[in-house]
Order: structure tokens, then sequence, then C-alpha cells
């Protein structure tokens, strides 16, 4: 199992040892955590419904039922710390 830990800095960055070589060394944020999220999401946002209103599509939200021994929502946290749901049987 890997080390939750070197995956927090996020995709494309091994670790914060990595990301502090990326970052200025005074580097500061101008926006507080919450503010930075708030940002992100946003963006996020913004990119969705307009690229969706572009292409002509929907977004759509639903839960995936598959059964466990598909083994499509296997890892799909990427450390394997979590499995694959099971689905109860009547």
């Amino acid at each position: 199992m890997l080390d939750k830990k070197a995956d927090l800095a996020g995709p494309g960055i091994g670790d914060y040892g990595e990301l502090e070589k990326i970052l200025p060394h005074n580097y500061s944020s101008l926006l507080s955590p919450k503010e930075t999220q708030q940002a992100i999401f946003a963006a996020k946002n913004y990119i969705e419904e307009n690229l969706c209103r572009e292409l002509n599509l929907m977004m759509v939200t639903v839960p995936l039922i598959v059964d466990a021994e598909s083994g499509v929502n296997d890892l799909l946290d990427r450390d394997g710390s979590r499995t694959a749901g099971a689905v109860p049987r009547f």
C-alpha cells in the first residue's frame, strides 16, 4: 500500500519536497485556504458549465451500481485504502 501522505500535494506532484522545489521560497498565498477552495470551485464550475453549453451536453450525477466482482470501483482512491462497495443481496 502506498503512503497516503506522499500524495497529499496532488496529482502530478510527487510530494511536499517536490512542491517546495516548484514554489518560490518567499511564496505566500494571496487567498486564505477557504478563499482558495472557493476560487478553485468557481473555476471548475465555470469550465464545466461553459464546456457543457458549447458541446450541448447536460451534467448528470448518478450513483454507479455495479457488482463488486466487476472491479469497476476498485482503487478509485489511487492508494488502495478503500475497497469496492458491496451491493446487498435480497
